[in-house]
C-alpha cells in the first residue's frame, strides 16, 4: 500500500513564506519551488537544513519482516510496523534541480536523479508487465518442475537443485547513480587515474519467483548488502509514485 506522508494540500508558489506576509530568509533568494513542503524556512537554518523537500511517499513492503518499535517514553509499548521504501523530492538551496531521496528499509538513502529516477520507473514498470509471459514447454525439464519456466528466466535448473535453489531468476536491470559515491571490490588495491577500478554504484532490480510461488517478485538490489523484495503491486505503486513527484518537479 502507497501512503503519502502528509494529506494537506501542496501550497503554490513561495511554499511557507507568503511574500506579502513574510520575508525570506537571508539565505533564499527566491521563492521556494512549488512543491517544497518544508517547514518555513528561517534565518537561522544551517547550510545543511537549507533544503526544500516535498511530501513524499512510502511504499509498505509485505515481503519483508516487520521493524520493532519502542516508545521511548514507555518502555514497556513496543510493537512492529512494515519496512517502507520512501521517496520525496529534496533540493538543496544553492543546486539547479532538485532530485528524488530514497530511503531503503529505514537505513540506505540513495540520492537518484530525475532522469535516474525516470529509468528505475520505467524498469520496474516493464519488469511487473512481463511478470506473467510463460516459455514454451520444455521436454528436458527437471523432476520437480512440472510447468513451464517464465519467459524471462534464465534457466539453469537440474534435477539435483535443492528446494530452496529451485527459483526461477531473470537477469538484472540497473541504473548507475552519479549522485552516491564511486566504489571498488578491492579497497586494499583502489588506484586512481585511467587504471582506476573504481565503479559507479548502481540499483539494480530483477523478477524472481520460486518454484511453488503462484506470483513473481521483484528483486531490488542497493549497494552490497541491501536486498529487498517487492509483489508486482509494490513495485507498481512505487513506480507511480516516482512519477508522481517527477510530473511535480517539472
Amino acid at each position: 500500500m502507497t501512503v503519502t506522508l502528509e494529506s494537506t494540500a501542496i501550497a503554490p508558489a513561495n511554499a511557507g513564506h507568503p511574500l506579502g506576509e513574510a520575508p525570506l530568509p537571508f539565505w533564499l533568494d527566491r521563492p521556494c519551488p512549488s512543491w517544497c513542503a518544508t517547514l518555513p524556512h528561517a534565518n537561522d537554518h544551517t547550510v545543511g537544513w537549507r533544503v526544500h523537500r516535498s511530501r513524499g511517499y512510502a511504499v509498505a513492503l509485505t515481503l519483508e519482516p516487520g521493524g520493532k518499535l519502542y516508545d521511548s517514553s514507555d518502555p514497556a509499548v513496543t510493537g512492529y510496523s512494515a519496512k517502507c521504501i520512501d521517496v520525496n523530492l529534496a533540493q538543496p538551496y544553492r543546486e539547479a534541480e532538485p532530485h528524488l531521496s530514497f530511503m531503503f528499509a529505514c537505513d540506505d538513502e540513495p540520492d537518484l536523479t530525475l532522469a535516474e529516477g525516470a529509468a528505475l520507473a520505467a524498469i520496474l514498470t516493464d519488469l511487473a508487465r512481463r511478470a506473467g509471459d510463460l516459455a514454451a514447454a520444455a521436454e528436458d525439464r527437471p523432476f520437480w518442475l512440472t510447468a513451464p519456466c517464465p519467459a524471462w528466466c534464465t534457466g539453469g535448473h537440474c534435477d539435483g537443485d535443492a528446494p530452496d535453489d529451485r527459483i526461477h531468476h531473470g537477469g538484472y536491470q540497473h541504473v548507475s547513480l552519479t549522485m552516491a559515491d564511486p566504489w571498488t571490490m578491492f579497497p586494499s588495491e583502489a588506484k586512481t587515474g585511467p587504471d582506476a577500478n573504481w565503479e559507479p554504484q548502481q540499483i539494480e532490480a530483477a523478477l524472481e519467483q520460486g518454484w511453488r510461488e503462484a506470483e513473481a517478485r521483484i528483486a531490488l538490489q542497493y549497494g552490497d548488502d541491501k536486498y529487498l523484495d517487492l509483489t508486482l503491486a509494490e513495485a507498481g505503486e512505487l513506480a507511480a509514485a516516482v512519477n508522481e513527484l517527477l510530473a511535480a518537479a517539472r
